[in-house]
């Protein structure tokens, strides 16, 4: 392998005709400004570090993805967007060469310049038609979103006005909820100051700062889970300032089990999203949402059994812990006893699916594909995605699947569902050892993260046997259950697992799924 590029400049480069800012992610050209992701501009920079020299695709996904598990389809969707962004023919480059076999090399002149100051946007040039297909011109830095830790890319800003432009309705709507949360928190103040909660409640006054942070981090919470941590840091500060905050408690715990569950970083966030829970609860015995995140940690940390003791006697409360009795269930076999109660919840709560994002995935099990995508939340998340693909693919619509499946890993190459849908669509298209190379480096990097959900293994386990990778799909399944995915019928019942069948491992690891079936649960 050739030597490691040099780090990266920060600076704002003149690439060409071009500006590139990575304070900014944009690259300003003739035709105005581009928006890039975060990624795609580091890789950029990376190859404006060696100028006319050859930069290996394993050298950018060493040095830009800083050894995360990725393929090397990542590398080629950048290079594309970076051209579409300079407007470049790939079969007559100006400004990004292909160098076949050996990676990618930027041969346009480049200098360092002043930095595009970060605080005006900059209007598309007079002669530019504002819609131009095709590219995204940089939004003002207040209306910018983020979505599961990427950017949402706004479309074309209006020309630049002598009066400020007016507020985005989207902006002006959280403006409004925020004032309103704050309103309602700081009465809530004041009426504690007035009349201080008995001891039984659980709930203390709070100095304004802790309500305003907690207002604050409630917002940021709305924008995905995978953009927690600062929204985490402010919730961690207002239990500084009021450690019996108990609604700061829970909400801090539901983040932190977020970026786990949803997200793929650390499981040791689990251990802190189960301490809050329980702080929560101290504070607030009758708290169903701290007591259904409790539920849920418990369940994917291996302790199926305790979940279903807690929800059990609580299954009345609320819909979130009927579900989460459920999905404890799942967990444990109890196959008929979780549908059971998914369909109780669906009469209770029509909405609830598609509001809390949870899927009913014992209708799975069961062979009932048709009414899980019933059920299944609507929208563009890499998990729904996933799921919603898996459904049409266990009901042997190939095609949609993989329509469905496509887009989760062009959107978010970082997300695990994403990488389990992608390695699906491989599966779709005879592709198997790029399904086995993602599938092997997805189970690796969960190994690495300590990663605890059997159920999440246990998909990893499935895509592994239908591409083909017997081993490794027998070791992820043991895995699974060991991690406390110990659904004798769901390990059975996947069609991906017949060539196992004859392997004595495997009865083994049924048996062993059986036993476990056998002690007190739902």
């Amino acid at each position: 392998m050739s030597p490691s590029p040099s780090p990266t400049p920060r600076q704002p480069l003149q690439i060409g005709e071009f500006l590139a800012d990575p304070g900014l992610n944009v690259v300003v050209g003739p035709q105005g400004p581009v928006a890039l992701e975060p990624k795609i501009l580091e890789v950029l920079l990376c190859l404006a570090a060696r100028p006319g020299e050859t930069v290996a695709p394993e050298e950018l996904l060493a040095t830009v993805w800083e050894g995360k598990f990725v393929v090397d389809a990542v590398v080629t969707r950048a290079i594309s967007e970076l051209r579409r962004a300079f407007g470049d023919d790939p079969k007559a480059p100006r400004y990004i060469q292909t160098v076949a076999r050996r990676g990618y090399r930027l041969i346009a002149p480049i200098a360092p310049i002043a930095p595009i100051a970060p605080i005006t946007p900059i209007p598309p040039l007079a002669d530019a038609a504002p819609d131009t297909p095709g590219r995204t011109l940089v939004p003002s830095p207040a209306a910018t979103a983020s979505v599961a830790g990427e950017p949402r890319q706004i479309g074309p800003t209006e020309p630049a006005q002598a009066t400020a432009p007016p507020a985005r309705p989207r902006a002006l709507l959280w403006s409004l909820l925020l004032l309103v949360l704050a309103m309602a928190l700081a009465l809530r103040w004041a009426n504690l100051q007035a009349s201080p909660a008995s001891p039984a409640s659980g709930v203390a006054a709070a100095p304004p700062e802790a309500f305003r942070l907690y207002a604050q981090a409630q917002k940021a919470l709305a924008g995905g889970s995978c953009v927690a941590h600062q929204a985490i840091a402010d919730l961690e500060r207002a239990i500084e300032l009021a450690p019996t905050f108990a609604e700061a408690w829970e909400q801090l715990g539901w983040a932190k089990y977020n970026l786990v569950s949803s997200c793929g970083e650390s499981g040791t966030a689990y251990p802190e999203a189960l301490r809050a829970a329980d702080r929560a609860l101290e504070l607030a015995p009758a708290s169903t949402q701290a007591l259904a995140l409790k539920i849920a940690v418990l369940t994917e940390t291996g302790e199926a059994e305790k979940a279903w003791e807690l929800a059990a006697p609580r299954i009345g409360a609320s819909p979130q812990i009927a579900f989460l009795a459920a999905y404890a269930a799942t967990y444990a076999g109890r196959l008929e006893r979780a549908q059971a109660l998914i369909e109780e919840v669906a009469r209770r709560d029509a909405t609830f699916f598609g509001r809390e994002g949870w899927t009913p995935n014992a209708l799975l099990y069961l062979g009932d594909p048709a009414r899980f995508l019933a059920l299944l939340p609507s929208g563009r998340a890499p998990l729904a995605r996933f799921y919603r693909g898996y459904a049409y693919w266990r009901d042997g619509r190939a095609q949609a699947a993989a329509q469905e499946l496509a887009p989760a890993f062009r959107e978010r190459p970082s997300d695990p569902f994403a990488r389990l849908a992608e390695a699906l669509v491989a599966i779709l298209e005879g592709r198997a050892e790029d399904a086995r190379l993602l599938l092997g480096q997805l189970a690796l990097q969960r190994s690495r993260l300590a990663a605890t959900d059997g159920e999440q293994t246990f998909r990893v386990a499935e895509l592994l046997a239908a591409a083909g990778d017997r081993e490794r799909a027998l070791a992820e399944a043991e895995r699974a259950v060991a991690q406390g995915f110990f659904c004798s019928r769901c390990l059975a019942g996947v069609p991906a697992f017949a060539a196992l069948a004859g392997d004595p491992r495997f009865a083994a690891l049924l048996d062993a799924a059986r036993g476990r079936e056998g002690r007190p649960s739902p």
